[in-house]
């Protein structure tokens, strides 16, 4: 009978032992899988520092008519089947990014990873967007790269992607380039009407402001040349001014004089 007792007492605590085992473990496991406090902010610090911006790009490239395909290698001369053209696009850049982030960039559907491999010896990454047809909005996600960090957002940037302005090749806009509607890229749907109706307004108002220009410097001019003949002859004026000033104190005097006449007549 004590047998029996000490041997459920035995198992009993066998059990035990291995339930608080597991325990631990689990308790282990889960602290593994978490990013401790220090190192998320020091990468949330370090995020804060990356920046993404955009530039403007274009290539030279030829359309061969033979083959039709089309090559931006500008070690290719090209020859007479050859069509040269611009390409223009634009250069997602990320600044200040290190080994310790994956950028990863969505846009729509499509997503793409930035690796600290991509940075050149700036320490840049560039993204060629090439598709500038349409306006669009792309998301960049920065996250830590090395587990247990990698799991949560650290940033998160949205940027709206411009498309390409074809009007802007339009001889209505010569001189004209920073007129909004002029502009190579733009963020906003515009047919040619709006923009031929835009341009016209504008040039008018340019026109108004020139022919108002005109008129004010005629008078500026006018006021200009009456100084410079004063300045020239300041003694002949000086002259006259006195001449005036001696038949002005004569008068006075003598119709003062009159005055005291009439008086005692």
């Amino acid at each position: 009978m004590k047998s029996r007792i000490f041997n459920k007492l035995l198992l009993l605590f066998i059990l035990s032992f291995v339930f608080i085992g597991f325990c631990y473990a689990d308790e282990e496991d889960e602290l593994s899988n978490k990013c401790l406090l220090e190192d998320r902010v020091r990468l949330q610090e370090l995020a804060s520092k990356i920046k993404v911006t955009y530039e403007n790009a274009e290539d030279i490239c030829a359309h061969d008519i033979d083959t039709d395909e089309e090559s931006c290698d500008p070690s290719t001369i090209p020859n007479d089947s050859q069509i040269v053209f611009t390409r223009y696009y634009l250069k997602l850049k990320i600044y200040n990014m290190t080994d310790d982030f994956v950028i990863y960039i969505t846009d729509g559907n499509n997503k793409m990873a930035v690796m600290p491999s991509d940075l050149d010896e700036d320490g840049v990454a560039t993204v060629d967007i090439k598709n500038v047809t349409n306006v669009r909005n792309i998301v960049v996600n920065i996250k830590g790269r090395k587990a247990p960090c990698n799991q949560n957002s650290l940033k998160t940037v949205n940027i709206t992607i411009p498309k390409y302005n074809y009007y802007s090749l339009s001889s209505s806009c010569d001189d004209l380039a920073d007129y909004y509607v002029c502009q190579r890229y733009i963020t906003f749907d515009m047919d040619y009407s709006y923009f031929q109706k835009h341009i016209e307004e504008y040039k008018e108002k340019i026109s108004q402001m020139k022919d108002s220009s005109i008129s004010l410097d005629d008078n500026n001019s006018t006021g200009s040349k009456l100084a410079s003949l004063l300045a020239n002859n300041k003694y002949i004026v000086l002259i006259v001014l006195l001449v005036l000033g001696v038949c002005v104190a004569l008068f006075a005097i003598k119709w003062k004089e009159r005055r005291k006449n009439e008086k005692k007549i």
